[in-house]
């Protein structure tokens, strides 16, 4: 009704205009009136648009802030049932410490009738009482004290046996773990039937006590957390408390053979590539296992929240983990992480976290809960959710780390990417348009390529694998690999003209060598310098047959070319 008014007063002021400049007066209030309420409104959805992303912002707080929760109640709840274990331990000294009590001091019975007056009877009877009435310290009996005296002695003497036999039967469990184990490779395929069933029966019952003593030291919460527990790959044991055969072993399609056991805490996820298995658990790390080989490969560690899924990277020497926010990409080969994918989209270079970080509960600002994680099955397209939508991630694709020119009628342009990979692009003279790879260079490198230069119909590449490839660009293949060419990263190449044509490569500890490529499709190596400069050399540079060197030792060489 009140914005049919307006109209209705609006209509009659413009036609209740006298002149063109009264009404030129009312459009132009009224255009302002316009702009003021489209202001007010686009600040009403930007506020809330901001009110919705606090509210899911505190929602996830919340979230977290409940799962910290059930994380403490989880450790009281097994702290209580703990030490009420270790209070029932012993139950026999308590009794002989109630029986003492309650057979009482008859000289003292007059007094302690009166006491027993008092309290009710039936409480003192129910009640575990640790230390002693003020009647039985006033009145002791010598009998008492001495029986106290030889019980205590009985049992410590019955202490002492117990420990000596069971540190025995430890002793004896683990060398007998050791003679199962020993050398054994694990094979997935076939379970081992040599081992007689009295044995295993020995052999699980002495098992069970270490691995009991073991559990009680490892389930304490300061043990938990403080320290990491190393891994083994050992035959599972059929056994139960009482030595007879385990249930689990009834199946007649399964059959479990083996146990990975290095983890602290709960296991959360699994992957295999058949040649080895990754795991995640709640200590905040990830462990390899090489089958073959029966032993732990390595760990994965500097986790900020418990490692929810592990995957491996079909047809490539990487991994993932995932943690909260963050998708870790580890390179198998030499235990480190290569890259940190973030809910958010963004993508980082290494570990964005530092070493011992305390365990995070709260995401950054932007980022949100990844709860689950897949891959295909070509290994090139990742797929994690983010809030109620799932983000795809390319991984073949990197950023590009150095490049290569080519002139001639149809200039060629070389790229070398992270992700170990060399490509070819045609473009036109002027260089205009939007160019595809016209090919890619086959048996890439192992690591980051780190250098390439052209030269003829050649290209040569580096790598931070130390190796150095030369590809033909008549038939697109490689001609040749040099094998460890430097001992440290590849850094930079170029060629030098001297009486001859000369690849000159520069690596991270500061040494040169010169190749002839000439002469033959392969390198061959005609002269090195071992100690150019104290630090890494990170650019070659030539003109006039001179080399420069720029290093991280501040300086830059100049090298002439000896012609003799």
């Amino acid at each position: 009704m009140e914005d049919a008014e307006a109209c209705r007063d609006a209509e009659t002021e413009i036609k209740n205009c006298s002149s063109i400049g009264e009404a030129v007066i009312i459009l132009s209030h009224l255009f302002g009136f316009c702009l003021e309420q489209g202001f007010i409104a686009a600040k009403a959805i930007s506020d809330k648009k901001e009110a919705e992303s606090l509210i899911q912002e505190l929602q996830n707080e919340s979230i977290l802030s409940d799962v910290i929760l059930n994380h403490a109640l989880e450790d009281a709840k097994r702290n209580t049932e703990q030490q009420n274990r270790s209070r029932d331990a012993s139950p026999y000294r308590e009794c002989e410490e109630v029986r003492s009590l309650a057979n009482g001091n008859q000289i003292a019975q007059d007094s302690r009738d009166e006491l027993l007056e008092v309290s009710p009877p039936a409480s003192a009877h129910k009640i575990r009482r640790r230390t002693a009435t003020p009647s039985e310290l006033l009145y002791p009996l010598k009998e008492s004290l001495q029986g106290q005296v030889t019980n205590k002695t009985h049992l410590e003497q019955l202490n002492e046996e117990t420990s000596s036999v069971s540190q025995q039967l430890v002793e004896k469990a683990r060398s007998l773990e050791h003679s199962v184990e020993g050398g054994r490779p694990l094979e997935l395929n076939s379970v081992s039937s040599n081992v007689g069933m009295e044995a295993k029966n020995e052999i699980t019952k002495l098992m069970d006590l270490e691995l009991d003593d073991r559990g009680s030291t490892e389930s304490s919460p300061s043990g938990r957390g403080s320290r990491r527990k190393s891994g083994r790959v050992v035959p599972y044991v059929p056994r139960t408390l009482t030595g007879t055969r385990d249930k689990v072993t009834g199946s007649r399609l399964l059959i479990r053979t083996h146990t990975l056991d290095g983890h602290t805490r709960t296991v959360l996820s699994v992957d295999t590539n058949g040649d080895m298995v990754i795991s995640g658990s709640k200590d905040r790390t990830a462990k390899v296992w090489d089958l073959e080989k029966s032993v732990e490969k390595c760990t994965f560690g500097h986790h900020p929240n418990n490692v929810s899924c592990v995957r491996f990277i079909p047809s490539s020497q990487l991994a993932l983990t995932l943690s909260m926010a963050f998708v870790r990409i580890w390179d198998l080969r030499n235990e480190e992480c290569v890259r940190t994918l973030h809910s958010s989209g963004l993508a980082a270079a290494g570990d964005t976290m530092a070493a011992n970080t305390p365990r995070q509960t709260v995401l950054p600002i932007s980022e949100t809960m990844i709860n689950a994680l897949e891959l295909d099955n070509t290994g090139k397209l990742m797929f994690t959710t983010f809030n109620s939508d799932v983000r795809i991630w390319n991984l073949e694709k990197s950023e590009v780390s150095c490049l290569g020119f080519l002139g001639g009628i149809k200039p060629k342009i070389f790229t070398g990417s992270r992700d170990h990979y060399i490509k070819m692009y045609e473009i036109n003279a002027d260089g205009l348009g939007l160019f595809e790879a016209s090919h890619e260079f086959s048996a890439a490198h192992y690591d980051c390529v780190t250098s390439i230069v052209a030269y003829g119909d050649s290209v040569f590449s580096a790598s931070r694998d130390t190796d150095i490839m030369r590809f033909s660009l008549q038939d697109m293949k490689r001609d040749h690999i040099e094998l460890q060419a430097h001992n440290k990263w590849i850094q930079s190449m170029c060629i030098i003209n001297a009486y001859r044509p000369l690849l000159v490569t520069a690596c991270k500890e500061g040494r040169v060598k010169v190749w002839d490529i000439t002469s033959t499709r392969k390198l061959r190596l005609v002269d090195q310098i071992s100690h150019a400069h104290e630090e890494a050399i990170n650019e070659l540079a030539t003109h006039s047959g001179i080399l420069f060197t720029a290093s991280s030792d501040t300086t830059v060489a100049l090298w002439q070319t000896n012609y003799e």
